[in-house]
Parts: structure tokens; C-alpha cells; sequence
């Protein structure tokens, strides 16, 4: 039976690590003991050292979405990945010419209070070790790099200034073995949708 990678008890974890990170205003140390935050704009990337975990942030027109998987700009056959607005969540699976193919949509609840600031400068790529938080300017995502069972994830979804997920939204959680999408049902429930192993 494949575990269920963050449930109630390790999406609050993340997001104790958030709020800490957030409301202090902590900024990128490059420490890997020290919890860091980046702040990513259209065309930014951020990669996981020692895993093949890399997200990108959108540069085209339309809503601001960050991709992460393995190698989210050309995916690996079969892996799957997630892609996240403020208005929806997407599953997606790399076909075998590695193009995209959405498995799963979940809409998103409107959110409330200010988006997150952007960069000082689009673009670039970023490490982003285990202990990093990052938001997307524009919007209410928020992504964290955890380290949870044994296994590193990237987690994103959105979230309020103090990086509280909102109720009722949807959080993706990638590894280089399984993905989840776990629904926050109020502030101490959570319910997975959605699991499934990497190839």
C-alpha cells in the first residue's frame, strides 16, 4: 500500500516552518540548517539539490502558475507533476513524447488579503535546498521544501500572508516517488484526493 506522503501531520509542520519563515521576513541565507525564503517572479526556477525536483514559474500571458516535478520544463515519461494558480490545481502526467497531459483539476477558493510581492528582479534560477520557503509575486502561492518520511517534497498551494493554506484549497506534493494533493478541510483536517507513485 503506497503511503500517504503529507497528511494533517506533515502539512502542519510545513506550515509552522512557513509562518515562522513569512512573519519574520527571513531571507535567502544559502545555508542549508537555515530556513530561507525566495521570492520568485515570471520566469524563475527553483531546483532541489541532490533530487531531480525543479519547479518553474510561468513567463507567458495569463495567470502566474508554478510547475514542479522532475525536471518540470521536460518532464521524464510517465512522471507526474503539478501545476498551481490561484485559481486551480492541476495533476499532470508526461506523456512519452514528455508533453503534459492533465490528469486531475481542482479548483482553488477565492482567497482574501494581498497577493504575495514580487522579486527585485524576474527570472533566474535558485537553489533551493530542504528548509526553503518561496512565494509567487502576484499571487497566493506558497511552496516549501520538506523533508518528510524519508522522502524530500516540494509542497505549494495557496496561501494567506502568514502562509496559513487557505481552508478549503487544495496542496500539491511532489517526490521523486509519489505525488498526493491533499485538500485542507479547516484548520486541522486534511483529506487526500489524490496519491500516486512516480514511475
Amino acid at each position: 500500500m503506497l503511503r500517504r506522503p503529507v497528511g494533517a501531520t506533515g502539512l502542519s509542520v510545513v506550515v509552522a516552518l512557513a509562518a515562522a519563515t513569512v512573519a519574520g521576513g527571513a531571507e535567502s541565507t544559502g545555508a542549508r540548517s537555515t530556513v530561507h525564503l525566495l521570492r520568485l517572479g515570471p520566469g524563475a526556477q527553483m531546483t532541489v539539490p541532490g533530487t531531480k525536483l525543479r519547479c518553474a514559474v510561468s513567463a507567458a500571458n495569463g495567470p502566474t502558475t508554478i510547475v514542479c516535478g522532475e525536471g518540470a520544463q521536460s518532464p521524464r515519461p510517465g512522471s507526474y507533476s503539478f501545476a498551481v494558480a490561484n485559481t486551480a490545481l492541476l495533476v499532470l502526467k508526461a506523456s512519452p513524447s514528455s508533453t503534459p497531459l492533465q490528469v486531475k483539476r481542482e479548483a482553488e477558493p477565492a482567497g482574501s488579503g494581498g497577493t504575495y510581492p514580487g522579486p527585485a528582479t524576474p527570472g533566474g534560477t535558485f537553489r533551493a535546498p530542504v528548509g526553503t520557503v518561496a512565494t509567487v509575486g502576484g499571487t497566493h502561492i506558497f511552496c516549501a521544501v520538506e523533508r518528510l518520511q524519508g522522502r524530500t517534497y516540494v509542497t505549494c498551494g495557496p496561501a494567506d500572508g502568514s502562509a496559513q493554506f487557505f481552508v478549503k484549497s487544495y496542496v500539491g506534493a511532489v517526490s521523486e516517488q509519489d505525488i498526493s494533493v491533499i485538500r485542507k478541510l479547516d484548520q486541522k483536517r486534511t483529506k487526500t484526493v489524490f496519491v500516486h507513485k512516480q514511475p
